[in-house]
Order: structure tokens, then C-alpha cells, then sequence
């Protein structure tokens, strides 16, 4: 008996024993692994699914109607655990609101049932639900899939009208082992909802994340897409590559923001969180470099796992929090919302952490705040280890997100962002201008270092038709990047050759 059919028999029983619909089988000898996706709007889906040979695949879409439309698969061959290929196709054109079904395979190797494909009405108000790190296989395998499955089927039956599905990453716990993939894939849900995810660093493998997930408007592992009157753009936060993920945004936004109610980023790594990976540089490092950013191009909120413990941040002016207890909140100026998702499956929980070595098991978010534990960015925190999802809802005036307990139902946390934006507080480094509500908080007066070095890093513009002044430069200066430029140069001209051979050198590894 293979693997796949232990984990289908487990995930059938438990089901059976709760009371829950059992799904249908999803794969066939020749499809399985089967990925509906988000595409580049609401009228797309992105598919992927595996085969074990390479054979001409298809996916065939019928409408209400009965008319079959078929879209020709492209074939990919894979090297990883077991030589195996995968199939991409893209639809288009389909129709929000109206009811579709698709199998994906062929006629000599035969078809999967046909599913039934969600759509929904075309809207500026809706919703879509966030899951926080699935990571199957980080606990017992098939109590993390049982998890999974309970997960999906407690929150789209609460929520049954969402769009699509988000996770924040780290779908599997060991991004070689295709079980661990089967077992992911497993849940019926996922071939109703179409589904976004982002490149975790349990993920990263340039082989099997890659060939799992045909992402839309791609560029590397970032990538975006347009629903109604939002934007989302997915950034890859695996390794220190920043500037791709600022230019990818800076794009993304030039492209398809304008007009849009809603600019809301996901990436996996979180900068402002509160377990022990919190205070690792990495959170740090994309804080500032991607803060700044995100305030400047107009993003409204951040989605965020990687912590496997829920929390939620002050609106953010770049770095700079302010701090309040509403929970109805109104921007000013750029600021922007980052909210951090707890596990989804129960695969791991990490405990609240006051610092790099110092963790808290069972401590509460009330008994953080009296002993001034909490980090200045973060407003909230939860850690009640049990497993949580997230409804956003969306529309023009705000949007709100919900946080629940799978297992009980019960909120966890909710916070509404208001559309509208009121003017930026007054940029006085010496003092905090509160709102009602506000915390009473002074921040520390800048130092004659810290003014001089802000006044010396001030940007000027010149006017058209003027050359900027150069700034001038020590013999000093000019010595050490003699030395230091052309080390650089040689540096990034084999960090560029290694990456654009990752597959290969993936395949050397994995053969």
C-alpha cells in the first residue's frame, strides 16, 4: 500500500468519525498533486498538476451550458525524489458568477472526475480566506494533514462565498518530499477554491515549488494578480535579495495599481511578529528595507506567517509605529498594517518570545503588557496553540480582518482598516502626536549625531533642465572603492551565474 493511500484512508476516517462530508478522489493513476490557482484576474485560474510519464495532458472546462472547452497542458520534466513531470495550463475567460465544472488528464490516460470550479459574482465588496503556515510534515504527517483538511473544510463551510484561498508559505515541512506535497493537495477544497501561496523557506527548492505552482505575472518566485478592486502582489522572501522584491513591487504597482481601493502584499518571512524568529536579523533586515517602501508605493496591509503565532502590528509610517488600542482604524498619511498568521494545521506553534533565547511558554498577551514585554511595533499577540485562519473582507470603505479558532470557532482577533486616509501626523522626531485612543508615548529626542546624519541623507531633487551638485569625495573615499568596487563586481557576477543555474544545480543534487 503506498504512502498516498495511507494518507487518503487516515484523512477518510477521521472525517467519517467527525461527521464531515468525506471528499472525492482527486487523482488518478495519471494526474494528482492537482493545483488550482489564482490567475492574473478574477476571470483566470492557473492550474498545474503531476503525471508520471510525459504524456500530452489536458484540462477540459464545461459550463452551465454543457459546452466543453479543452485547454492543451505544457509538459515540464521534474528531478526530484522520484522521476516524475508536471503539466501547466491557464484558463481564461471565465465568467465571475457563474458555475463551472473541469477534470484535468486525456483520453489514453484517462480523465479525473470533473470538479466543481467556484466563481463569484463580479463585486467591490467580497472576501478571501489567509491561512498561516500549513508546513505538513513538520508534526506527525497524517494528524498534519487531518489539520489541513479540517482547516479548509471548517473555514470555507463558515465562509462558503470566498474568492480564493491565501496561505503565507511553507506548504510542506520538507519541499523534496512529494508525500508531504500528496498530502497538501489531499483536501476537496482545493479543487473548488483556486489558491494562492507564497515561497516559504521550507519551500525553497527551486524544483519542487516551481513545478507545483504556475504563479501568475511571475518573475522569479514574485508574483501578482488583480481581483475586483484590489491588488495583491505574492514577494518571495527567501534569501536577501531585497531590491528583486522592491523593484517586483515598484512594478507590480506601476502596473496594475492604479484604480485599485486595495494594495495588499503577502510574503512569508515576518517583520514585526513576536516568537523567537522575531529577533533573528532577517525580520530586521526586510523591515528596513521593505517598510519604507511599502508606505511610499501606498500598500494597506502586509500578510505574514513564518511566526506560527498570530499577531497583529500598529499602523506602520515606515519603521515608525503608532501605537493605539482602537482596532477601527483610519490611516494617516502612508502607514501601513502588517498582520502575522498563527499555524493553520497545528503542525508547530512557537511560544511567545521576549527576546532571541528567552521563550514563554502559556504566557498571555495581558501578561506580556504588564511585564513590558511586547516590542514597540506590535499591538497584538495570541498564542493559545490551536490552529487559526483568517477572513478578509473587502470593500471600498474598509477592510476587515477575522481571525478564528478552527477548532471552536471563537475570534481570535479583528481590526478594520478605513479607505480613508487622514493627513500625516506632524514629522517632529522629538515628539508623538496621540489620537483619541492613543497610548501616551514620547519618542526619544534625536541626538546631534542621529539630526546630523538624517540632514546629510535628505534627497534634493534638482529642477528640470538642472544637473544635480556632486557630492564631493575624499582621496580616502576614492582609494577604498577602488579596492572594493571591483571585488564586488566579481561577487555579484557569480551570485548571478549560480542563480540563473539553480535547476541544474538542483537536479546534480536530487539525482
Amino acid at each position: 500500500m503506498s504512502l498516498r493511500t495511507i494518507i487518503a484512508a487516515g484523512i477518510t476516517a477521521t472525517m467519517l468519525s467527525a461527521g464531515l462530508a468525506v471528499p472525492a478522489v482527486a487523482q488518478t493513476a495519471n494526474s494528482y498533486d492537482l493545483y488550482l490557482g489564482v490567475g492574473p484576474d478574477e476571470t483566470s485560474a492557473n492550474m498545474s498538476w503531476y503525471m508520471p510519464s510525459r504524456q500530452q495532458q489536458y484540462v477540459e472546462v464545461k459550463d452551465a451550458s454543457g459546452h466543453v472547452t479543452r485547454v492543451a497542458g505544457t509538459n515540464t520534466r521534474l528531478t526530484t525524489t522520484r522521476a516524475e513531470y508536471s503539466t501547466f495550463a491557464n484558463l481564461t475567460g471565465l465568467t465571475p458568477g457563474e458555475s463551472y465544472q473541469y477534470r484535468v488528464g486525456s483520453d489514453e490516460v484517462g480523465w479525473t472526475i470533473w470538479f466543481d470550479l467556484k466563481t463569484q459574482p463580479a463585486a467591490d465588496s467580497w472576501n478571501f480566506l489567509f491561512y498561516g503556515d500549513p508546513q505538513i510534515g513538520a508534526g506527525n504527517l497524517t494528524s498534519d494533514t487531518e489539520g489541513w483538511a479540517k482547516a479548509l473544510n471548517v473555514s470555507t463551510g463558515a465562509h462558503p462565498d470566498a474568492a480564493f484561498l491565501v496561505t503565507s508559505g511553507d506548504q510542506v515541512n520538507y519541499s523534496l518530499d512529494q508525500d508531504q506535497y500528496a498530502a497538501f493537495f489531499s483536501p476537496s477544497e482545493l479543487r473548488q477554491y483556486r489558491l494562492a501561496v507564497q515561497n516559504g523557506n521550507h519551500d525553497d527548492s527551486p524544483v519542487a515549488f516551481a513545478r507545483h505552482f504556475n504563479l501568475p505575472n511571475a518573475q522569479g518566485y514574485n508574483y501578482y494578480y488583480e481581483y475586483n478592486n484590489a491588488l495583491i502582489v505574492g514577494l518571495d522572501s527567501n534569501g536577501i535579495n531585497y531590491g528583486a522584491m522592491v523593484n517586483y513591487l515598484r512594478t507590480a504597482v506601476a502596473t496594475a495599481g492604479a484604480g485599485k481601493d486595495w494594495i495588499i502584499v503577502t510574503f512569508h518571512h515576518a517583520p514585526y511578529a513576536h516568537s523567537w524568529h522575531a529577533f533573528e536579523s532577517k525580520p530586521r533586515d526586510i523591515a528596513a528595507e521593505l517598510g519604507p517602501v511599502m508606505s511610499q508605493l501606498g500598500v494597506d496591509v502586509v500578510l505574514n506567517g513564518h511566526e506560527h503565532l498570530h499577531s497583529r502590528s500598529y499602523l506602520m509610517a515606515g519603521t515608525t509605529p503608532r501605537t493605539t488600542t482602537e482596532t477601527n482604524l483610519t490611516p494617516r498619511g502612508n502607514e501601513v498594517l502588517y498582520y502575522t498568521a498563527n499555524s493553520s494545521t497545528g503542525s508547530k506553534f512557537y511560544d511567545f518570545a521576549a527576546s532571541g533565547t528567552k521563550r514563554l511558554p502559556q504566557l498571555t498577551y495581558e501578561e506580556s503588557v504588564a511585564q513590558s514585554l511586547v516590542r514597540p511595533e506590535v499591538a497584538y499577540w495570541n498564542q493559545d496553540y490551536t490552529p487559526d485562519y483568517t477572513n478578509v473582507e473587502v470593500s471600498p470603505e474598509k477592510l476587515t480582518l477575522t481571525t478564528y479558532n478552527v477548532d471552536d470557532g471563537s475570534v481570535v482577533d479583528t481590526v478594520t482598516l478605513n479607505k480613508q486616509r487622514l493627513a500625516p501626523l506632524p514629522d517632529n522626531p522629538g515628539t508623538h502626536t496621540t489620537l483619541p485612543g492613543d497610548k501616551e508615548t514620547t519618542a526619544p529626542t534625536a541626538t546631534a549625531t542621529e539630526t546630523a546624519t538624517a540632514t546629510a541623507t535628505v534627497i534634493v531633487t534638482p529642477k528640470p533642465g538642472e544637473e544635480p551638485e556632486p557630492e564631493a569625495s575624499t582621496s580616502s573615499d576614492l582609494q577604498v572603492a577602488g579596492v572594493v568596487m571591483p571585488i564586488l563586481a566579481v561577487l555579484a557576477a557569480l551570485g548571478t551565474a549560480l542563480w540563473t543555474q539553480r535547476d541544474a544545480i538542483m537536479a546534480l543534487i536530487t539525482r
